[in-house]
């Protein structure tokens, strides 16, 4: 394979990684917005969502790695030697390492965002938990209350 279809295909991964972050970016904000509506299914389905297209961004990434493995093989150069390519290669390869940082540096935010979503959840699941445990208090009190006014009303009754 020529070293300008590889750069080619190398461009179009980069593409769809741009295209799948933007999706990514977008559901975590459908996320964070269900989370505040307390809507945890729909958010925990999204979450699913998420994780794959992060999924997907990391195959991307490693398939670009591979083709610039490729690329600086065919061209003779080792990992770092960016100086001994072709001038109209040099370029690109530049290009091609500062796509690399700032898929590194998509992933971080990444999961960064995972923490924060996590966090998030695991706050709501507590919420969750308390109120299910007051709820249970408040029916127990509405029983014996209950109970005892069915009480007093028999007791009534009798008298």
């Amino acid at each position: 394979m020529l070293s300008e279809d590889i750069l080619k295909k190398i461009r179009k991964k980069y593409e769809k990684i741009n295209d799948i972050y933007s999706q990514f970016l977008e559901v975590t904000l459908k996320i964070f917005s269900l989370l505040k509506q307390d809507d945890l299914k729909s958010a925990s389905m999204l979450v699913e969502e998420r994780d794959s297209l992060l999924l997907a961004t990391q195959n991307l990434f490693e398939e670009t790695g591979d083709l610039l493995k490729q690329l600086f093989k065919q061209e003779g150069v080792t990992d770092g030697g960016l100086r001994f390519l072709k001038p109209e290669y040099a370029q690109n390869a530049g290009e091609i390492n500062s796509i690399k940082e700032s898929i590194k540096n998509y992933i971080t935010q990444i999961k960064e965002n995972d923490a924060k979503i996590n966090e998030i959840l695991n706050q709501n699941a507590k919420e969750i938990k308390n109120k299910i445990s007051s709820l249970k208090v408040t029916r127990e009190i509405e029983k014996k209350y209950n109970a005892n006014k069915n009480y007093q009303t028999n007791f009534k009754l009798l008298v």
